[in-house]
């Protein structure tokens, strides 16, 4: 009778776990959030982004930085707030977004320094197609913000995206 007890015990504390977070992720339904990082080539150089994700079925939301810059020549950061849509297909993910942002120019020269612009409102945009598994991803990000003057930003890049990008069926 003892030994019954005992690997119901022991049964029940090696499934419990496992079952008690599928129930928590299954009440929680294509939610997602990941941190994205992009390197590629810019309008002026080199660009940059980096962008928090949140994913809920269709709706995307993200808070997104990125940095457009030649070596010794103009600079341009962007700050982005973005709301658009997600679609996830097993282990594929593909998502759009555009949002307000503010863009801001700085010129910087070999011997002398650096010459603050001014800050433009802009419209920003995202677009990230991706392969993933549970918690890392790779693939292929456009981003920038259009502004006056032309002082848009645009870039797209390589990307690695970590954090809870879903369980794939």
């Amino acid at each position: 009778m003892r030994v019954v007890a005992i690997a119901a015990a022991i049964a029940m504390c090696t499934t419990a776990p496992r079952a008690f977070a599928q129930t928590l992720l299954d009440s929680v339904p294509d939610q997602h959030v990941w941190l994205s990082g992009a390197l590629g080539v810019g309008t002026i150089g080199v660009a940059a982004d980096l962008g928090l994700w949140y994913t809920r079925r269709d709706l995307a939301l993200a808070v997104q930085g990125s940095a457009d810059e030649q070596l010794f020549g103009e600079q341009r950061d962007v700050w982005a707030l973005l709301v658009g849509l997600s679609g996830d297909w097993g282990h594929d993910r593909l998502l759009g977004a555009i949002g307000p942002a503010t863009l801001h120019s700085s010129v910087c020269g070999d011997d002398t320094g650096c010459r603050q612009g001014a800050r433009h409102l802009a419209l920003a945009f995202a677009g990230e197609a991706f392969v993933h598994a549970r918690v890392i991803g790779i693939g292929i990000d456009t981003f920038g913000a259009l502004a006056p003057r032309r002082k848009s930003h645009i870039a797209v890049g390589l990307s690695v995206q970590l954090g809870w990008l879903g369980a794939p069926p």
